[in-house]
């Protein structure tokens, strides 16, 4: 897994209009190439985001993505057909744990059963559900014990301890 970039904008176009990702998305419809080239390059200036490609073998299969929203991550995983159900997508969600700067949060399809029980098996619960869209939780307690700890040792030094 590597940070994205703009040499990357096929593959990633490419992906993002596969049937089955494009049935997946919020606006369920292909995009074209300026449309794609645009959104990329406005996505690997957004402060808030993190893109990836996924490789295995020095191939591209896929791509991850980690929006801040406040109250945690939402994240985006997509991966090229010939590796969905291969296990791929529960490695790449355990890395995105690992990056992960507070809770992951999904919003999947109910339609979506392999992404639905894959976020599942990774610890993910469901938070909401409204117009054919789960919203899962991952609580980092890692993160979330580690930023109290940052707050409790930051108040202690802030009192001259």
């Amino acid at each position: 897994m590597r940070a994205a970039s703009l040499d990357d904008a096929d593959f990633l176009r490419n992906l993002r209009n596969d049937p089955a990702v494009v049935q997946a998305s919020r606006d369920g419809r292909p995009v074209d190439e300026r449309e794609h080239l645009d959104w990329l390059v406005v996505s690997l200036a957004t402060q808030g985001r993190r893109l990836f490609v996924i490789f295995l073998d020095d191939v591209p299969i896929g791509q991850a993505r980690l929006d801040d929203a406040g109250d945690g991550e939402y994240v985006s995983i997509a991966l090229i057909t010939a590796r969905r159900g291969s296990g791929v997508g529960t490695r790449i969600v355990q890395e995105l744990m690992a990056r992960a700067r507070g809770d992951l949060l999904a919003e999947v399809r109910t339609s979506n059963l392999g992404s639905l029980a894959l976020f599942e098996r990774a610890g993910f619960r469901e938070e909401h559900r409204a117009d054919e869209i789960v919203r899962l939780r991952w609580p980092n307690v890692r993160q979330s014990a580690g930023s109290r700890a940052e707050a409790v040792k930051w108040t202690a030094g802030s009192r001259g301890d």
